[in-house]
């Protein structure tokens, strides 16, 4: 059973993993690909159709020993990493099927972000630490000033410029990925920020959140230009590729797509 997927290069691979540990590759040519949520995972059910092809395996990448809590590509530089309920980070590259760089965390990390072209990994506890890795260096970075036991959520802008951390009060924090200080702060939801995606131009930023909410920010302006309500708490959000419509998955077990 496959519980996870995420595009690496649409015109030919996907990634995903499955209840056994391991993470595959499939060409992205054929077939459709359901993603279904499980218990083992914190994603709601059946949150989004994805093309795949689940006959054209070309990798299987292992070496977790429980359960596999989070994944995040990089297109830019064919790697991609993922967290684990063994409490590792583990960095991969698509050439070879072994990890290019391990981690031990001191909490599992449930969701990832990795910088679209530099070295850096970003995550997020579960018990709501901020982890920030450079896997080439092996070194521990820190963002100052953050409250800990208080981040729900990252994302790093696909120009590599941004990083946006979410919190679990509502916040969100918009920081310069290169010198890694606070730029803006930006104020709206009122719950638990659970998912923040930038648009493909990065000059847009998207939240989701338990308040029933999606949000869209503008990046250089640090403020909010579009609100959309829906019934339910929001699971996770993302743009289309051309960053003109927002698809909202919630956990009333829809999705919506806002223009």
């Amino acid at each position: 059973r496959l519980y996870a997927t995420r595009v690496m290069d649409a015109s030919r691979y996907m990634n995903g993993y499955r209840r056994d540990l391991s993470e595959e590759f499939w060409n992205a040519a054929k077939g459709i690909f359901r993603e279904t949520g499980g218990e083992e995972t914190s994603f709601p059910p059946e949150i989004s159709l994805i093309n795949a092809s689940l006959d054209d395996s070309v990798g299987v990448f292992s070496g977790h020993t429980a359960s596999i809590r989070a994944l995040a590509v990089s297109a830019a530089n064919g790697m991609f990493v993922t967290s684990s309920q063994d409490n590792t980070i583990r960095v991969w590259n698509v050439k070879i099927e072994r990890p290019v760089a391990t981690f031990r965390t001191a909490a599992a990390v449930v969701q990832l972000a990795i910088h679209p072209v530099a070295t850096e990994v970003a995550g997020v506890t579960a018990v709501g630490e901020l982890v920030l890795i450079d896997w080439k260096t092996n070194k521990s970075m820190q963002l100052s000033p953050l409250e800990k036991d208080t981040v729900s959520c990252v994302a790093f802008s696909p120009d590599g410029k941004w990083l946006s951390v979410g919190t679990e009060d509502g916040q969100i924090c918009l920081w310069d990925a290169v010198s890694r200080t606070q730029q803006a702060k930006l104020s709206g939801h009122r719950d638990r920020v659970s998912r923040l995606r930038f648009s493909p131009d990065s000059t847009l930023l998207g939240s989701g959140s338990w308040d029933n909410t999606a949000r869209i920010w503008s990046v250089d302006a640090g403020r909010q230009v579009a609100e959309l309500a829906t019934r339910a708490k929001i699971g996770d959000i993302v743009f289309r590729s051309d960053g003109q419509r927002l698809l909202v998955g919630s956990f009333d077990w829809k999705a919506r797509l806002w223009d």
